[in-house]
């Protein structure tokens, strides 16, 4: 993996299948931790955490709209929570 800075590093993630609630209700459901950064090796070979740089307003907003288009049930679930109004729709 090659960030911004051309550090060649190694990433990783975690997840868990969780398939019930607290009451034992069928619920399947992912945990997941993920690292927000590399760990790469320094001059002295040992191994060293870059951390990726904070998301700004605009990769958020990029970020959404990749996830809106992969299913449409995010848009009726966005609009249910009130998160977004339907296109056309201009605030009061």
């Amino acid at each position: 993996m090659r960030d911004h800075h051309g550090v060649v590093g190694k990433s990783g993630a975690v997840t868990i299948v969780q398939r019930s609630n607290a009451d034992l209700r069928l619920n399947p459901h992912l945990h997941a931790i993920v690292l927000d950064g590399v760990f790469a090796p320094d001059t002295g070979g040992e191994l060293v955490f870059h951390p990726l740089p904070a998301l700004c307003t605009s990769d958020l907003a990029d970020l959404l709209q990749v996830i809106r288009g992969a299913s449409p049930q995010v848009p009726r679930a966005q609009r249910r929570r009130g998160v977004c109004r339907p296109a056309g729709v201009d605030p009061a």
